[in-house]
Formats: C-alpha cells, structure tokens, sequence
C-alpha cells in the first residue's frame, strides 16, 4: 500500500517518531524514567526496522531525521541542565570576564556584573557547576558568547539559535559523511544510521551537547585526511578539540599514519589552531585552572561506568575507601600506552575503513574504562560506525538510556541492576566482534 508514492509503513513510522519525539522535546520529565524507556524504546524499534529494510527510500529518511529535529527547535532541554551553563558562561563573556577565572559562586556575589536572571540560573545549573570552572573549549565558549549576545535577556531565544546551529552542523555531517562513504566505496544509505538514530537525535539536538558540531570537523578531517590534505586536515582536527577534548584520543593513530615528512607539520598546525583559540582567554590562572576542572572528570565525578566501577567495588572491600583517584592515574597511564601501542601495531594499515576502525577501538577502550560515561558520548561512535557496521554499538546506543534511571529520585542514584543490564550485552558483542572481526566484513556494504 502506498500513499503519494511512498510506502504505507514509512508514513507511519515517521508520524509515531513525530509523536514521540515532541513529547520527549515538550513534556517528558527527566524523573520519569519508565516513560522515557517506552518513548525512547518505541523510537529505537522504528530506526532499527526502518534503516535496515527500508534504506533504498534514502533521500525521503533524511528529510524525516531533519523534521523529527525541527520539531523540537522551540523546546528547551528537559533531559539536561547544561544549557544553563552554556547560557551562563555567554553571559559572564558579555560582562568581559572569563568563564575559566571564577566560579559561578563568586560570581553571584559580585555586584559589578549583570547576568539575566543570575539566581535562578545559579539554582538550576546544579551543584557541580556551581562550584567550578567552566570546562568547556574555547570554541564552544564564542558559541555561547554570540548566542548569549544574540538574545541577552532570553534563555529560549539563546536555546533556539544553538539549536538552528546544530541543525545547519548536523546537514554538514550529512553531506560529509556521504561524500566520504562514496569516496571509500560504501552506501551512501548507510548514513541513515547516525542520522535517524534517537540517542544523536535526543542528546545531540534535543540536549544540546556539542558532538554535534564537534562531529561535523571530525568527518571534515578524516575527509581532508584520505584526501591527503594534510594541512587542512590539522586545523579542522583542532578546531574538533577546540569544541570537545575527546578527538585528542585520535592524535598517536594520526601520527603513525601520516608519512614522515608531514608529522611534524601537521602535528605542529593542530597545536597552532588549538593554542590560537585559548589567546583570547589566556591569563594566569588559564592553565591551572582549566586542568584542575578537567581532572575532576577523571579523580572525582562518576557516573554510569562500567569496568570502573568493578575497580570500584573491588579497590572498596580492598582499601576501605573508594579508590578513584588512583585509579583515574591508572586510567590515563594506561590509555597512553595502549593509545600508542596500538597505533603503532597498527601503523601499516592506512586504508580509510582500517583507520575508521582503528579510531572506533581506540574511543570504545576509552569509554569502557572512564569514569563517566553519559550517553551523549555515544554520539562520535555511532558517527564512525556508519563505516564499519558494528553490532555492539547499535545495541550500546539503546541500552545507555538506562543510565537516565538515574534521576528518577532527586538526588541522582544509579541502580546496578540497570548498570548490569546496560553493559553485559554491550560487553559480550564487542568481545565476539573483536574476536571475529576480519577487515573484509568492512567490504559488506561496498556499493553495488
């Protein structure tokens, strides 16, 4: 049965997810996580069945990933309070002063500054947020900083220009992406995995977390790279890190891939970009106290870990006392040198589907051993998936939304059995992926 000349079922997943996806933008409470599983349940079901039979209507599924996107432009994020902070930190840059200098403490005390709403902003970014420096990129701070200018006394007005931001990023990872799936000789319906997928829709757009755009210079990098334009390919690299931390993962595969004459170079761009874009904020106190806010992420904060919190449990009946700050020095000793080994084990392979792999194990290792794992980070994963066709990723982008059990009480409290339901699958699939793994299954969906 077809209806204007598309298929009955297309029609009518695209008006559920509609459905489904304005209740999430509009009226879903983040404490209420059993509703959220149903939506978010009934959402993932339709991408699944509707990327994997129906990927030939691939023009008409892309319009249908933008519109379950435009749907909630006017929406303020109900799953996360980051916006606040985002809104926050535009305001204190409007008043001159750097979101790296004082806390948002200090700052509600200071009678020299204006910020909209200063009190209530202060009450609904949080206790962690409260209390510490900005640790968010230079880059991602004159976002805030245009948008805030933009609309000063708005917070929905400053939601929806970040929002039609990322719409304009998320149709440029489109194109990208396509490009270089054509260039490499895969599908180009194969996009239909990242785009339609409801945790990118929901964490990226709907939560306004900023792989979004920080994916859109990934893509335009690893695009530059098999190109062999090097120097290109260091700059928008950079301006990636300059957005989030993350792709600073990617420098040793980076290093060993790149032919000797251009490592130095290119290695040498990407500090340039990246130190360009701290200049505006450079004082005194950048260096110390940028580090300090990142290291919370590593010695402090946790949340929805999985290896970790084995480490946890153990290094707690072991010691008496929760261990995480020996461990965050271990984590990060043990990244270097797995980082780099493995990327120089690797270092013959400079096929594009090789070093798309190659990235995807380096950040799964990553996120498997990190402390805090929010589902958000996800995102960049699902992106270097529509390259290789990993199942444990899929079922890690639908299982993680458990981690949002979380909050059903004020104060957030995981539930293990959650955490056990999330990762044993998760865990399982990679473990017989990587043991099975052989680089022609990356040839499965080489165009016909």
């Amino acid at each position: 049965m077809r209806i204007f000349g598309h298929s009955f079922y297309i029609v009518s997943y695209t008006i559920l997810s509609c459905f489904c996806y304005y209740y999430i933008y509009f009226h879903l409470e983040r404490s209420n996580f059993y509703e959220l599983l149903l939506v978010y349940t009934i959402l993932f079901w339709g991408y699944f069945k509707t990327v994997k039979n129906y990927s030939h209507l691939f023009k008409i599924l892309i319009v249908s990933g933008i519109i379950f996107r435009i749907l909630g432009i006017f929406s303020l994020p109900n799953l996360s309070q980051d916006y606040i902070r985002f809104f926050w930190d535009g305001q204190v840059m409007i008043n001159q002063i750097s979101p790296y200098k004082l806390i948002p403490l200090e700052l509600l005390k200071s009678e020299t500054i204006s910020i909209f709403e200063k009190e209530y902003l202060i009450e609904t970014m949080g206790s962690l947020s409260q209390i510490h420096f900005s640790n968010y990129p230079p880059l991602s701070q004159f976002i805030f900083l245009i948008s805030s200018y933009l609309f000063p006394k708005s917070i929905l007005g400053f939601v929806v220009i970040l929002k039609l931001l990322f719409i304009s990023f998320e149709c440029i990872t489109i194109f990208l992406g396509i490009k270089l799936l054509t260039f490499i000789e895969l599908n180009e319906s194969r996009i239909l995995w990242y785009v339609l997928n409801p945790l990118v829709i929901i964490e990226c757009f709907g939560n306004l977390h900023f792989e979004s755009i920080m994916i859109a210079f990934i893509i335009l990098s690893l695009l530059l790279f098999v190109t062999k334009k090097y120097n290109y390919s260091a700059i928008a690299l950079g301006l990636s890190i300059l957005l989030k931390i993350i792709p600073l993962l990617f420098l040793p595969l980076i290093w060993f891939k790149i032919p000797k004459i251009n490592r130095y170079k290119f290695i040498s761009i990407l500090l340039t970009t990246f130190v360009i874009g701290f200049i505006p904020f450079l004082d005194g106190e950048l260096i110390y106290n940028y580090s300090k806010t990142m290291a919370l992420w590593i010695n402090k904060f946790e949340f929805n870990g999985s290896i970790y919190y084995v480490f946890r449990a153990l290094g707690t009946w072991f010691y008496g006392y929760n261990p995480i700050a020996l461990y965050g020095k271990m984590m990060i000793s043990f990244m270097l040198i797995f980082g780099m080994s493995y990327a120089y084990f690797n270092r013959a392979n400079l096929k594009p589907k090789a070093v798309i792999h190659q990235m995807i194990i380096l950040l799964s290792v990553n996120l498997f051993v990190s402390t805090t794992i929010h589902p958000w980070y996800l995102c960049t994963l699902i992106f270097l998936n529509v390259f290789t066709s990993y199942s444990y990723i899929i079922a890690w982008s639908y299982l993680a939304i458990l981690s949002y059990s979380a909050y059903m009480h004020p104060e957030v409290k995981e539930k293990p059995l959650f955490l056990i339901i999330e990762y044993i699958p998760v865990i399982l699939i990679f473990i017989k992926e990587m043991i099975d793994f052989d680089f022609d299954r990356l040839h499965h969906f080489k165009k016909r």
